[in-house]
């Protein structure tokens, strides 16, 4: 097991077993009639959820990575691949594109900011 895993499964099972404790003391405090408060009690439940949940987190985590994992499939990538190439005009269909609108500007000392502004 990870160490992480195995930290949030401690982590767990020790509010887990703390709040137990609490839960129990107020138990056997209101069977005595003896200063029972009700603070023990609420702070027991919500230990125990708490506690659930932080031993649950590595497996909920786990089932996240897996949905992101397996969101798109090999199949669906290409799908998606020759849908970008039609919207951008690169399906095989079409040919190549022209390319008659570009120019070559050399580069030299007296080459400006101008020469590479074109005009259509």
């Amino acid at each position: 097991m990870e160490k992480e895993t195995m930290f949030y499964r401690i982590t767990g099972a020790a509010l887990t077993a703390v709040s137990i404790a609490l839960v129990t003391d107020y138990t056997i405090r209101a069977r005595k009639k003896t200063g029972a408060s009700v603070v023990s009690l609420l702070a027991g439940i919500a230990g125990l959820v708490a506690g659930a949940a932080i031993a649950s987190k590595p497996e909920r985590d786990a089932i996240r990575r897996l949905k992101v994992e397996n969101m798109i499939e090999e199949d669906d990538a290409e799908l998606m691949d020759q849908n970008i190439s039609e919207v951008l005009g690169l399906a095989a269909d079409r040919g190549t594109p022209e390319r008659d609108h570009l120019h070559k500007i050399e580069l030299d000392e007296e080459t400006s900011i101008e020469d590479f502004i074109f005009d259509a």
